[in-house]
């Protein structure tokens, strides 16, 4: 028996499919007679497959949920913790400079992260992201209007980190990106609703998510729900400006592990830098934290990714690098960007 995704599954929930594979009773109910006991031992193995370092399930249940209980801690984080064998599987499909965002979590003395031989060499990999000078880069969002983030109902949404996030998402559909190789992702349901409600409105979709110039992402979600989900490019949405909570971070890293050719984080930077959890993720920030784009590309791009910070790149790509500001210039720029297309269809 093979239980995928089973860091995420309680005790009970990984026992009773082992329990039902010898039935007792039929469909119908009516009891079946006694089974030879050879048919009783046919479940020879039970492989259990996760990450034990993603979130667990929400427990609801706040005496249930108490440390001293482990009720929320699945059978499978249970038989790591207590120091069973387990074979790691290192290998992933993932650009380099999406990898060392969440690789640092994974690394044991025996094993590291490694990216796997054979997507080393595909175009995909080895090229840049049209229009985009870094394949990963983390976003210093400020605050907008002088406001950050605001609570709804035991969860908070951020403005300007939708708009921000909205904007590129446009600018990236603007280049000639799939709109369903794109997802969006946050760490709170108040944002992705906001973040959904404004994608709607700037792109101009209907209810089924298609409109004139746009057309709506594979996912807007939250990580919660995009735990066992994977797309190429992945703009993240950390939504918080004043604090943070202790699981924060292990939601960050199962949205980074996600993205196979392009990830983007956007957050309040200050914020993150003043807690010692994050230091580790904040290390492998090496790039500045303004956008980098780069002018004049369309999606897919032969541009080699560079290996370097565009601010000591000496290729004829510095002279299209355009550093980002804030969410207005990014604003300005989808809008300038939409006005030519229309002007040039109208001719």
């Amino acid at each position: 028996m093979i239980v995928e995704e089973a860091s995420h599954l309680f005790d009970i929930e990984t026992f009773i499919p082992s329990a039902l594979q010898v039935p007792t009773v039929s469909s119908d109910g009516i009891a079946l007679p006694a089974m030879d006991e050879s048919l009783r031992d046919r479940l020879k193995r039970v492989v259990l497959v996760g990450d034990n370092h993603q979130p667990p399930q929400t427990l609801h249940n706040q005496s249930l949920a108490e440390q001293t209980t482990r009720f929320e801690e699945s059978f499978f984080s249970r038989l790591i913790r207590l120091q069973y064998p387990v074979t790691y599987l290192d290998q992933v499909y993932t650009k380099p400079e999406v990898v060392s965002y969440f690789s640092w979590r994974y690394e044991q003395p025996t094993h590291k992260v490694v990216v796997s031989p054979v997507i080393q060499t595909a175009k995909d990999y080895v090229n840049g992201n049209a229009g985009f000078y870094y394949s990963s880069q983390w976003i210093d969002v400020p605050l907008f209007q002088n406001q950050g983030e605001v609570a709804i109902h035991s969860s908070y949404q951020n403005l300007g980190e939708a708009e921000y996030v909205v904007a590129t998402f446009q600018y990236m559909c603007l280049l000639g990106y799939p709109a369903d190789r794109i997802s969006i992702v946050t760490t709170y349901e108040a944002q992705r609703k906001l973040i959904k409600q404004l994608l709607y409105q700037r792109c101009q979709l209907d209810h089924d998510g298609a409109g004139n110039v746009f057309s709506k992402p594979r996912h807007i979600s939250t990580v919660d729900s995009f735990q066992s989900l994977r797309n190429d490019f992945i703009l993240v949405s950390l939504a918080r400006t004043q604090a943070i909570q202790p699981g924060d971070l292990k939601l960050a890293l199962s949205a980074f592990s996600r993205a196979r050719l392009g990830l983007y984080v956007f957050g309040h930077l200050p914020l993150f830098k003043q807690h010692q959890a994050w230091f580790p993720l904040l290390a492998q920030v090496r790039y500045p934290t303004k956008l980098t784009l780069v002018a004049g590309e369309s999606f897919p791009t032969e541009r080699v990714q560079s290996k370097m910070s565009h601010l000591d790149d000496t290729s004829d790509v510095k002279s299209k690098i355009l550093e980002i500001e804030d969410v207005t210039t990014i604003g300005i720029l989808v809008y300038q960007m939409v006005q030519q297309m229309q002007h040039m269809k109208s001719q």
